[in-house]
């Protein structure tokens, strides 16, 4: 079984106490269903919590000129992903 569950903030850049956070931790999220990267257009706005469930899968790639690959986590949001948005 290959599941993540994130919960946090879109882009956000308070904490909950609300200051700003210096380091956020970022994770790239991929969607390709166009119902689904419809609704994320709609409701995925900076700064609103969100909670999801997808499959993890790491990429690589090697750019032109260079001798080693580089490596890419992301969360991939399918068909099977649960995802739910709350207000900010």
């Amino acid at each position: 079984m290959n599941r993540i569950t994130l919960v946090g903030n879109v882009g956000g850049d308070r904490n909950s106490a609300g200051e700003w956070v210096d380091d956020p931790t970022w994770h790239r999220v991929v969607a390709f269903s166009e119902g689904l990267v419809e609704m994320l257009e709609r409701n995925a706005k900076k700064g609103r919590t969100v909670a999801l469930s997808g499959r993890m899968t790491y990429r690589k790639w090697r750019k032109d000129g260079e001798k080693t690959d580089r490596t890419q986590a992301e969360i991939v949001l399918d068909r099977n992903a649960e995802i739910e948005f709350h207000s900010p």
